[in-house]
C-alpha cells in the first residue's frame, strides 16, 4: 500500500514507529498461529486414538449382541430392544483457547437397571447394552 508522506524527520519517526508496531503484531500473530497448530496436531492424534478405541468397542458390542441374539428368543429380543431406552443429558459448553471458542460436550446418563426382564434375556445381550451405554461418551467426543 502506497502512502503519501512528507519527507521530513517527524514523518520518518512516525513511519518507523508504525513499522515497529506492525512487526510486533505480525510476530504475535505468528506465535498464536504456531500455538494453534500445535494444539490442532495434538487434537488430531487424540482423535485418531479415540476413534480406534471407539471402533474396537463397537466391534466388541457387535460380538456380544450377536451372541445375545443367538441365545435369546425373537420376541424376548424385540421386547428387550423396545424397553431398553435410556435418556441422558447433553450439555454444551465452550472453552476459550487463544481467543478461539471450542465447543465441549458433556454427556451424563443415569445409572439404573435395565427396563426389560433380565431372566428372559441372555447375559451377552446385557453386556452389549452395558458396553453400548458406556461408549456413548467416547462417541460424542468424536463429534
Amino acid at each position: 500500500m502506497k502512502r503519501k508522506v512528507n519527507p521530513n524527520r517527524m514523518m520518518l519517526l512516525r513511519q518507523r514507529r508504525r513499522l515497529e508496531l506492525a512487526r510486533r503484531g505480525h510476530k504475535l500473530l505468528k506465535t498464536k498461529q504456531e500455538k494453534l497448530m500445535q494444539n490442532f496436531f495434538a487434537l488430531v492424534k487424540e482423535t485418531t486414538e479415540l476413534r480406534r478405541s471407539v471402533e474396537d468397542d463397537f466391534l466388541v458390542i457387535g460380538f456380544h449382541f450377536l451372541e445375545g441374539r443367538a441365545a435369546t428368543g425373537r420376541q424376548q429380543l424385540e421386547d428387550a430392544l423396545g424397553l431398553s431406552t435410556k435418556q441422558g443429558e447433553l450439555r454444551l459448553k465452550t472453552r476459550n483457547e487463544m481467543n478461539v471458542k471450542i465447543p465441549v460436550f458433556e454427556f451424563t446418563m443415569p445409572e439404573g437397571d435395565p427396563a426389560y426382564s433380565v431372566v428372559a434375556v441372555s447375559p451377552e445381550l446385557d453386556n452389549a447394552f452395558e458396553k453400548l451405554f458406556g461408549s456413548i461418551g467416547g462417541l460424542l467426543r468424536l463429534t
